[in-house]
């Protein structure tokens, strides 16, 4: 599956985990960025799903270029396997296809650098508009800003039941200030 994609290989790390292991790491993870401090700086993160039949075309254009320090000394990149009828959240966006891969630029910057931040935030709607154009979506907690007309881009036919819940459940607007949603 990684076959063509450009990356050190003699650094890499390919592990194979299951749910339950990859959740345990992501713990550990998050544990070893408190340690060192840089889980208080900022997260440009972008978490996206894209359709199984162009996955491996669209994560290799996303990774083109892409070099260790735009993803950090402490960053990842994740590429699984996801089968789309398995999954029971309403409101998720996914491609319309039974297989899908969550691909994820878990960037990790060095240290609290003020312009570095804003820089890999910038980079990832670039990419996120890449990836939408050819079919990916969205996880919806990524980091760069997103207009009304974005997301009600992103919900597509979900849009009415998100803005009517979103009503219902939050009528003074607490929850998600900021994100321009509604």
């Amino acid at each position: 599956m990684l076959d063509g994609l450009s990356d050190e290989r003699a650094a890499a790390e390919i592990t194979d985990l299951t749910y339950r292991e990859d959740v345990r790491a992501f713990a550990r993870f998050e544990k070893l960025l408190r340690s060192n401090g840089q889980w208080f700086n900022p997260h440009p993160w972008l978490l996206t799903f894209l359709p199984g039949s162009r996955a491996k075309e669209i994560a290799s254009d996303a990774l083109a270029g892409l070099t260790n320090a735009d993803v950090g000394p402490f960053g990842r990149i994740t590429y699984y396997l996801l089968l789309t009828n398995a999954v029971r959240t309403p409101l998720i966006r996914l491609p319309d296809e039974r297989v899908a891969f969550a691909f994820n630029i878990v960037r990790v910057p060095a240290s609290n650098d003020a312009a570095k931040a804003p820089r890999m935030v910038s980079e990832n709607r670039v990419l996120y508009d890449r990836i939408r154009k050819t079919g990916g979506v969205l996880y919806a907690v990524s980091a760069f800003p997103m207009s009304h007309r974005d997301w009600k881009q992103h919900f597509g036919p979900k849009w009415s039941l998100l803005r009517n819940s979103k009503q219902h459940y939050d009528p003074v607007g607490t929850l998600t200030p900021g994100y321009n949603i509604l």
